[in-house]
């Protein structure tokens, strides 16, 4: 059970159709889909090598919690509302900041649920050479 929490031990279970066989196909289709979905953000947290609380930004930021509030609603940070607080993906930081290039890319894709602008961020491209678009911000790359 390579999973990190116990309900990811749950969901990779119901998405392994190897280990379970012929049962899957029994289970209600949406539970399934929704074990899916649940292991893929599992998946896309270790990819971000974890969230971080407001407080938690806010320290690494040297800012207090409010001003993190303050880019959260602004669109300049990446926040992800779990079970009533907001996250914030350790992948669109480094050393001190926000990497620079990245609120641009929060902000242009406001319209999209945040797991996808996650997605976005962490999934190498070849229009970069297959470097994700953190790492080409990251060596210095421009939208």
């Amino acid at each position: 059970m390579a999973a990190p929490t116990d309900f990811g031990t749950r969901a990779r279970v119901l998405t392994d159709v190897g280990v379970i066989g012929t049962a899957v196909m029994e289970l209600d289709l949406e539970a399934l889909d929704l074990a899916r979905e649940i292991a893929r953000r599992e998946e896309l947290v270790q990819r971000a090598r974890g969230m971080l609380s407001a407080d938690e930004a806010g320290q690494l930021l040297r800012i207090g919690r409010q001003a993190v509030d303050k880019r959260r609603r602004n669109k300049t940070l990446l926040a992800i509302l779990q079970a009533g607080d907001w996250l914030y993906p350790r992948a669109q930081f480094h050393e001190h900041e926000v990497i620079p290039g990245l609120p641009e890319i929060v902000r242009r894709s406001r319209r999209v649920r945040p797991w996808v602008t996650l997605e976005f961020i962490l999934t190498g491209d070849t229009v970069l050479d297959g470097l994700t678009p953190r790492e080409g911000l990251l060596k210095g790359g421009e939208l």
